[in-house]
Parts: C-alpha cells; structure tokens; sequence
C-alpha cells in the first residue's frame, strides 16, 4: 500500500511538473506536511524560488498559472482575508470565504467581493459576473442564488443575511429568476425549494412552481 502511494504521489508531482513547464506556471511547495502559516512559496519549473515561504500566511493555488488565492492581510488591513494575485503579486480582488477557506470553483467560477458586494471571477483572473449583489451562493446546476439588500448578521460562527429578496443568476451574468424571495436554497437535481410570504414551494430552474 505504501508503494502505491510513493508511485501515485511521484506520477501526481510528474504531471503538475510538465503542467508547469509547458504553462511557465509556478508549482506550490511546502516546509511542512501540515497546514501551517507561513510555510507555502512557489518555484518555477527549474525549482527555482520565486515566492518564498515567509511571504504570504497560505497558498491555496497548488498550480499558479494566471492567478493564485492566498491567504494575507493587506496593507491597511487589520485582519487575514484570502485574496486572488497575478503572476505580478498584484491583489485582484478578495476571495469570499467558504468553510474555513477561500471559495471553492463551481461551474468554473468563484465568488469575490469588490467595495462589499459580490460578484464571480474564474481562474484566469477575469470577472465574470459584476460584484452586484448584497451576497451571492456558490453556482450549482449552472445557477447561482443572489440577493438584493438585507442586513449581514452573526450566527455562532457563521454569517447569514437577514431581509432582502433572492433571485437566480446564470454562469454568465444574466438574472433568469428575478429577487423575489425571502429564502432560497441551491439546485439540486433540477429543483430547489424557496419561501415566499412564508410559503414554502419547489420550483424548476425557469422559476415554474412545481409538485
């Protein structure tokens, strides 16, 4: 068992290795097995550092092609927020938070936050959809779940948003189920439920109430 996990690991850092010499792309390494800060830098294909250990608290991006997400407190900024860099070490835009990480990509995008509203960017660094929104779900079934004012509140450890309506965005941009909603959960095999005037329905991805 042992040497089938030497064998997958050396065939899995092969292949990130020609990924990053036939891309010019920058390959994470680490000083430690564990998930530590400040342990994370990049070298190129020669194993050259370019990005050293001490100089961002995480690196998320394992290939940094276009963009990386990286955990660091910018400048003025008093607290650790993940954000997307070029290869320039220029900050894009911040990441949104997922469940003690940056945003996972779904449906080839991710969520970020632009002057406190929410939009959607994919990994070569491009905004996608326009930080619009007051906040916005991660994509599932090719849509998205936003909404349209409201009040950001602390429950426990996590954040919800209180008031406001919901509507449904598409991967490129466009509103196909307009807000107005008071509640709303992802799509799951075609459907998901929502609340109305404190209704609870099932509704298609064309908005159509259905059984």
């Amino acid at each position: 068992m042992k040497i089938l996990i030497s064998i997958l690991t050396i065939i899995f850092v092969f292949t990130i290795s020609l990924q990053a010499q036939s891309s010019d792309a920058l390959i994470r390494f680490s000083l430690s097995l564990d998930m530590e800060p400040y342990v994370m830098g990049y070298k190129d294909a020669s194993g050259q550092i370019v990005i050293p250990t001490d100089k961002y608290r995480y690196c998320f991006t394992e290939v940094f092609d276009k963009i990386a997400i990286i955990g660091h407190r910018a400048p003025g900024s008093i607290e650790n927020k993940y954000y997307a860099i070029d290869r320039a070490e220029n900050i894009l835009f911040e990441v949104a938070a997922g469940d003690n990480s940056p945003d996972e990509v779904q449906n080839g995008l991710f969520r970020i936050i632009v002057d406190g509203k929410m939009g959607f960017a994919n990994m070569n660094g491009d905004i996608v959809i326009q930080p619009a929104f007051s906040t916005v779900l991660p994509f599932s079934e090719g849509l998205a779940a936003f909404c349209i004012g409201g009040m950001k509140v602390q429950e426990k450890e996590h954040s919800i948003r209180r008031g406001g309506k919901w509507g449904f965005v598409d991967t490129t941009g466009q509103i196909v189920i307009p807000a107005q909603f008071d509640r709303v959960r992802s799509f799951n095999d075609g459907r998901t439920t929502v609340e109305k005037s404190g209704t609870y329905y099932k509704i298609d991805k064309k908005g159509n109430v259905i059984n």
